[in-house]
């Protein structure tokens, strides 16, 4: 079949999914991001959107997160929703130690850190005795993976949930603005006879990579074309990263929405099919 043989609006539809997939996934710049890709993600609308770009060019770049509250159409039901997709920082290289140096930046905001869980890295930064204006560098870097085994620890002292702190390390262990893509093995995993939504049927048993880890649980490739969601709810005792080969069972398929509800069964070692 070739696009010819497909009508636009299927096209288009298509796309659409798979623009928000990806957006919801790798992230945008708050200050550099179209309106065509504001719009896709969570929480946003066309009309939010605009009332971004127009706080945007009516204040300059945006210096922080938290600046989301003061545009029109937010409130803090969005900017939960929104806040953890959107990143904020210079606009280019040049800029970066002036944008720093202005009030109430911090370069959490180009994490993937959501701001509900900024008090527990910061309560983990001084614990460590690092400096967020040193998040990214080599050594704050280094620092951060030296706590990879003692996060069970460090969720109990700074009284929060495991996947938080877990997320949190995960986090500020990475670079600056890291794409989180890079980390995920290219090889196909996917069962041949399952190519999409409609071939899914409840309590079947398949395999996939986790994509993204968020608050509420992970989304996973599972090679119908969308993602899969396992809910903090049904991740069976397993702490998943972007990247894992998992096994999962199939809990919901709600086809009219493209929503596929999942549960974690086991965590399978990367590389072995």
């Amino acid at each position: 079949m070739y696009q010819h043989d497909l009508k636009k609006k299927s096209i288009e539809e298509a796309l659409e999914e798979v623009v928000s997939e990806c957006v919801s996934f790798i992230g945008v710049d708050l200050n550099t991001a179209s309106h065509s890709l504001l719009r896709r993600v969570a929480g946003l609308t066309e009309k939010r959107a605009t009332s971004i770009l127009k706080f945007r060019e009516e204040n300059g770049p945006f210096c922080n997160r938290e600046q989301l509250n003061k545009v029109t159409g937010i409130g803090p039901k969005v900017f939960k929703q929104c806040a953890g997709f959107l990143r904020v920082g210079p606009t280019d290289a040049k800029t970066a130690d002036n944008f720093y140096k202005k009030p109430k930046t911090t370069k959490l905001d180009c994490t993937y850190v959501h701001p509900e869980s900024y008090d527990i890295a910061s309560k983990l930064m001084k614990k460590l005795k690092l400096q967020p204006i040193n998040i990214g560098e080599d050594d704050f870097i280094d620092t951060i993976k030296s706590c990879e085994n003692k996060i069970q620890d460090l969720s109990n002292e700074l009284n929060c949930s495991l996947e938080t702190m877990k997320l949190i390390v995960e986090a500020l262990s990475k670079p600056l603005n890291y794409d989180l893509r890079s980390d995920i093995p290219q090889r196909q995993i996917f069962r041949k006879e399952i190519a999409n939504i409609n071939d899914l049927t409840t309590d079947t048993v398949i395999t996939g990579r986790v994509s993204n880890v968020t608050h509420f649980g992970c989304f996973v490739d599972i090679g119908v074309g969308k993602m899969g969601l396992i809910h903090v709810s049904k991740m069976n005792g397993l702490h998943l990263q972007v990247g894992d080969k998992v096994e999962v069972k199939v809990l919901n398929v709600d086809i009219a929405r493209g929503r596929i509800s999942l549960q974690a069964v086991s965590l399978m070692m990367n590389g072995i099919d």
